[in-house]
């Protein structure tokens, strides 16, 4: 598998959030460990969130000053680390588990 290679290269750091970003948004507001096959069902689980009725995955979303998601994840950031931290790294003998890796680049910012 190509993530294998890439994680065996030094200078590369793979991050996996599965099934995508929006699950890590999530964890901002909820603690869970469900499955969701495909990213809508994240998505639809994340807009029952107070500031985020409206998300979109979506070029024009992400650049409007009314969805600036760091200021909205950014006071719930610590519960979303310690969330992801539970959930471990993905497991390639079960990769349909939910995971948010990427909250390893906050201890890659604060070890430079």
């Amino acid at each position: 598998i190509f993530i294998t290679k890439l994680k065996k290269n030094s200078s590369v750091v793979v991050l996996i959030n599965n099934p995508c970003l929006e699950f890590w948004f999530l964890i901002h507001f909820k603690e869970t460990a469900k499955v969701f096959p495909i990213c809508s069902g994240v998505e639809s689980e994340l807009k029952k969130q107070k500031n985020f009725e409206n998300y979109q995955k979506t070029e024009k979303y992400y650049k409007s000053s009314k969805s600036d998601l760091y200021l909205k994840l950014k006071p719930f950031q610590k519960y979303a680390i310690d969330r992801a931290k539970k959930l471990g790294k993905l497991d390639f003998k079960n990769i349909s588990a939910s995971k948010a890796e990427i909250y390893e680049i906050f201890n890659l910012q604060n070890s430079n």
